[in-house]
């Protein structure tokens, strides 16, 4: 939850600072309405996230209005960073989202944020914005990960159309996440035991073999097999296997 004084009026956007010296814009309503002392941004609907990664003051364009411009006030924060290294530092943290990398990040900077939040388990869709697109660029930013590339100065209808292919895929990768998160916990209740068994049922191996490579009678290789099963909440193999591919383990069992 983020909290601020709802001192200076910015309508219909209030700035946040960061611990990292960057600040989020919520929303804070329009003039004339009333506004409470502090105001907790938290509500039963999730936020849409828009965090913008720069090194240095926009050049030419402020990206942060065109933002504002364009997102629902009532349900966007939007949250600045001053270099790479410090998103990814608390990426972990953060709800999924849309990262904007701003043209001004020297080039491999950009590449080295693409390629933390490719190889990690994040629901982010990244927009890259550069002051000199060219098709090499975009090739590499694409295999990267990123959604689009755009020059700057972009046309807020050119990022509108970018930001609702990227936050389809924050949602598909969200969903994608969660089934996995949800996967793996199921797994993570097996003993150690159960696992080197559920190891076997994904291979294939029958009861009698696992029963002969772990020095196991057949009838306790069954316990364990029905066990597994019980704590993964399904009653056939093919239940078991979705659970696996689903956690992302079947090359690790």
């Amino acid at each position: 939850m983020f909290t601020f004084d709802a001192g200076e009026r910015v309508s219909p956007w209030l700035a946040i600072t960061n611990d990292d010296g960057g600040h989020a814009l919520v929303d804070a309503g329009y003039p004339g309405e009333r506004q409470h002392d502090r105001i907790d941004v938290e509500s039963s609907v999730p936020p849409q996230m828009v965090y913008i990664v720069e090194d240095c003051a926009p050049t030419g364009q402020d990206v942060r209005a065109v933002v504002r411009s364009l997102m629902p006030v009532e349900s966007t924060v939007i949250r600045t960073y001053r270099s790479a290294d410090a998103f990814l530092a608390k990426a972990k943290d953060h709800h999924p989202g849309v990262v904007i990398i701003n043209g001004c990040i020297p080039e491999s900077r950009g590449m080295e944020l693409l390629c933390g939040l490719k190889t990690g388990e994040f629901a982010f869709a990244v927009i890259v914005l550069t002051l000199r697109a060219d098709v090499a660029l975009a090739v590499r930013a694409m295999k990267h990960g990123a959604v689009d590339v755009l020059d700057m100065p972009c046309t807020p209808h050119a990022l509108a159309a970018s930001m609702e292919a990227a936050f389809d895929q924050v949602e598909h990768r969200f969903a994608v996440r969660t089934t996995t998160m949800a996967a793996r916990a199921r797994i993570d209740q097996l003993s150690r035991r159960e696992r080197t068994v559920l190891m076997g049922v994904v291979r294939g191996w029958s009861n009698k073999r696992m029963a002969s490579d772990l020095d196991l009678s057949p009838r306790t290789v069954e316990i364990h097999r029905a066990n597994l099963m019980h704590k993964l909440g399904v009653g056939h193999l093919a239940d078991v296997m979705r659970i696996v591919y689903a956690a992302g383990l079947i090359d690790q069992l």
